[in-house]
């Protein structure tokens, strides 16, 4: 049977919007972090029950069962984001200023290896198992770099047809980002390393944010409002 993905845009309702129509949802703990800089964005490890948090110069790590910190991963440049390959007890973060991913032991939080990308601020990072590559979306060069995520070794660049954003895996070898200055999906097959479509999203200006629903084969991509 041929797999669809049928891609939704969707926009984001801001919390205090959600209190008001009540609907049910409530904040029922705060965790405090600390520490300056920005934040970007939260990769769930869900094999592990581990959240990882993104926060300028570090990525901060929690055990979700308690929502206690396990501790973090310091001494990064602009970090953007994680991923984690479970099979192969890999990490990787997306470093936007230093242009580099740095590898690290998910057990231990030490790193392992730093990876130049090629690309210019590496944003988005993901991990797709099917081909057990790291993509990389660098959103100052408008393209992807490709990681062979065993050994480290990158494997090349993807042309993007415009600036990349939030990327997802449906864990079958298709890798589906954001084009968030033309309103577009980026379909990515990551073993040729190339792009083998691109969708439009109607109505839907500067989508940021992309979610998956593999189990139903739907995308959903997000604008701020």
């Amino acid at each position: 049977m041929k797999r669809i993905a049928i891609a939704l845009c969707v926009a984001l309702m801001p919390a205090f919007a959600l209190a008001a129509s009540g609907s049910g949802w409530k904040v029922v703990q705060r965790v405090p972090l600390g520490g300056a800089g920005f934040w970007d964005y939260l990769s769930l490890d869900q094999a592990a029950q581990r959240l990882y948090v993104s926060h300028s110069d570090r990525v901060i790590v929690l055990d979700l069962r308690d929502n206690q910190r396990v501790g973090e991963i310091d001494g990064l440049s602009g970090v953007h984001g994680a991923a984690v390959a479970d099979d192969l007890h890999r990490g990787f973060t997306s470093n936007g200023r230093a242009n580099t991913v740095t590898v690290f032991d998910p057990a231990t939080l030490k790193v392992e290896q730093t990876v130049a990308v090629g690309g210019k601020d590496p944003d988005s990072i993901v991990y797709d198992p099917y081909s057990k590559r790291v993509l990389t979306f660098n959103g100052d060069s408008d393209d992807a770099s490709v990681i062979d995520a065993a050994s480290g070794k990158l494997l090349g660049r993807i042309a993007l047809p415009g600036r990349p954003e939030f990327a997802v895996s449906d864990g079958h070898g298709h890798v589906f980002d954001n084009i968030t200055d033309k309103g577009e999906l980026a379909v990515i097959d990551p073993k040729p390393v190339k792009v083998t479509a691109t969708w439009p999203l109607k109505d839907c200006r500067h989508p940021s944010g992309l979610a998956i629903d593999v189990a139903h084969h739907r995308l959903f991509s997000v604008v701020p409002d």
